[in-house]
């Protein structure tokens, strides 16, 4: 239960993670959401 998009705003590339939160009976409670900013990092690789 992962979602995974890419947010460009203005020159800033994030990547955006959203993870299903389960209970121990695998029940449904919530979502957790992790944003990185990528931009250096896609910079870089775009120059090797």
């Amino acid at each position: 239960d992962e979602e995974v998009v890419l947010v460009r705003k203005g020159s800033r590339l994030n990547l955006v993670r959203y993870y299903a939160v389960r209970d121990d009976a695998g029940q449904y409670v919530g979502t957790v959401e992790v944003t990185e900013e990528i931009s250096e990092i896609v910079e870089k690789a775009v120059h090797l």
